[in-house]
């Protein structure tokens, strides 16, 4: 069962190993129409350090870096940024009321993992929709998945700061609203009418993100009746253990494959009907998808 393999796991953390497993079968036992995911990007669906534990970019990062390319006066203004926004944003004693001044600042500036793939491209098989919240940079994201995937899948949405070029394309502003950590949720995406159409029946909830403002990114789903929350804790900080159990259902410590969310889904979309998955399905499920996790 794979609350069991969840439970013997040194990465994996739980506050209530009852509610998650009661999630988990209102979520097998749906329709697979039924299933909404919604994921950040950064050091999400994207990996937090690498195999030799290099860290690796954020979307923004990519951005920096190009900067430094082109003026080195630029590259050092926006690692001056960084370094001044980023502790506030993962500061667990500052409330998330005190911090959303600060990331709007951080983020009007720019306006003036392993398994990942497969993740994704088994949503799209299923026509699972996927919204990608991110408070990073959507044309990144965008060309990402385009390189990935071969072609930016239909059943993806991407809410996110979004480049706007001028005449000759050169960047000139980023969309509004601008989004950081604390306002990404389905509230900001009221003026996407096309989408709202397309989740207005989805009622089982698979939420992943990295930060704690993340596990709020499913708040204006009106339909929503079962939300099941996983947390990537890239950190290894106990205070913010605690406060990550408090958002989230399941928390990933410093995990950096996507093996854990497509198993909690994977049982319900392979099978066959909703009447029936049993635990022999399940297991294979399980040993199929979470591989490496004890």
């Amino acid at each position: 069962m794979l609350i069991d393999v969840l439970l013997t796991s040194e990465k994996v953390r739980m506050r209530d190993s009852s509610a998650v497993e009661q999630k988990l079968n209102q979520i097998i036992s749906a329709d697979k129409d039924k299933l909404l995911v919604v994921s950040d990007f950064d050091y999400t669906l994207s990996r937090f350090h690498d195999p030799e534990g290099k860290s690796c970019l954020t979307t923004h990062g990519v951005f920096d870096s190009a900067a430094w390319t082109v003026s080195q006066e630029l590259g050092m203004i926006l690692e001056r940024l960084k370094e001044k926004y980023l502790p506030i944003e993962f500061d667990p004693h500052i409330t998330v009321a005190e911090k959303i001044p600060h990331m709007e600042d951080w983020y009007a500036f720019f306006h003036s993992l392993e398994g990942a793939e497969e993740l994704m491209l088994m949503l799209r098989d299923h026509n699972v929709p996927l919204i990608i919240f991110s408070a990073g940079i959507g044309n990144v994201i965008d060309f990402f998945l385009r390189k990935e995937l071969g072609r930016f899948p239909s059943n993806i949405h991407i809410v996110s700061n979004m480049m706007k070029y001028d005449e000759n394309d050169v960047a000139v502003a980023f969309s509004e609203p601008l989004i950081h950590t604390f306002c990404k949720n389905s509230a900001v995406i009221s003026r996407y009418g096309s989408l709202f159409s397309e989740i207005s029946s989805r009622t089982c909830v698979l939420l992943m993100g990295d930060s704690l403002g993340d596990s709020k990114m499913d708040v204006g789903l009106e339909c929503e009746q079962v939300a099941l929350k996983i947390g990537f804790l890239n950190y290894n900080d106990e205070t913010l253990l605690a406060k990550y159990l408090d958002g989230y259902d399941i928390v990933l410590l410093d995990d950096q494959t996507m093996h854990v969310p497509p198993a909690c889904i994977n049982c319900r979309l392979e099978s066959k009907s909703k009447s029936h998955v049993s635990t022999e399905e399940e297991s294979v499920a399980v040993n199929d998808k979470i591989p490496n996790l004890r």
